[in-house]
């Protein structure tokens, strides 16, 4: 059932933890970072977090992931943000920064989702990062790559990062076509990146429309860890035998 169901369906899915508080030291060793977000939909996510005094939180654009679950703040901000056409060499770290969920075409094969992860705890805004999910449709078989850069705060450490393959169906929750492990992660600092390299999904048989959503868990050094459903990427078409493609913008 298009959004409405794939937003339940993450809304179930999507868990943020919070195992314990951050320890003392690692409120010590890093500054609130709340005054570095950006005007716009994650400064609202940011401010309405820090306000409710949640434990543990994080903010995707205008999604809020808190107590286990998800909450879209400001449904007009809900998708990611399509950016002009890209050159295959621009790198993941010059667009959609520092704030938002975007999107951007490639071709008509390959397409990128990106999200600005803020996180904190209680009234504190501890870091953020980069997340990127790289589609290449490969014919029937998409060719996954998730990229992941540290932008603010403490060390970064990624036990898991994954995708979710569904297939859309009208009136019903939409259909799972297979989940890939991208491996985990470590950034030890600002600026440090982790490159999955290319995952291969299954292929996908059906003549329907089909989407991708990006899970991960992260340790910050020094504080409890948190994890959740990341952003959920535009649909792709898979009609009749022949190759997907993302449709026009």
């Amino acid at each position: 059932m298009r959004r409405i169901i794939a937003a339940t369906v993450a809304a179930l899915a999507a868990v943020l933890l919070s195992v314990g508080t951050a320890s003392a030291a690692g409120h010590g060793d890093h500054r609130d970072l709340t005054a570095d977000v950006p005007a716009g939909p994650t400064r609202h996510c940011v401010t309405t977090a820090e306000q409710r005094d949640l434990a543990s939180w994080a903010c995707a654009g205008s999604t809020l992931l808190a107590n286990g679950k998800v909450e879209q703040l400001d449904g007009s901000a809900a998708k990611p943000t399509v950016t002009t056409q890209a050159s295959p060499a621009d790198d993941e770290d010059s667009w959609c920064e520092p704030t938002g969920l975007c999107t951007r075409l490639i071709s008509d094969y390959i397409r990128e989702t990106k999200a600005n992860i803020w996180y904190g705890y209680g009234d504190r805004t501890v870091g953020s990062y980069d997340a990127v999910l790289r589609n290449n449709l490969n014919g029937r078989q998409p060719r996954l790559t998730t990229t992941l850069i540290l932008d603010e705060g403490p060390p970064l450490y990624f036990p898991t990062v994954s995708t979710q393959c569904y297939e859309e169906i009208s009136f019903w929750p939409d259909n799972p076509c297979g989940t890939d492990t991208m491996g985990g992660a470590y950034l030890n600092g600002p600026m440090a990146r982790w490159d999955s390299g290319p995952r291969y999904g299954d292929r996908l048989e059906n003549s329907n429309e089909y989407y991708h959503a990006l899970d991960a868990s992260w340790v910050p050094t020094g504080y409890a860890p948190l994890s959740g459903r990341l952003f959920e990427t535009p649909y792709f078409n898979c009609y009749g035998s022949d190759p997907c493609y993302f449709p026009p913008e």
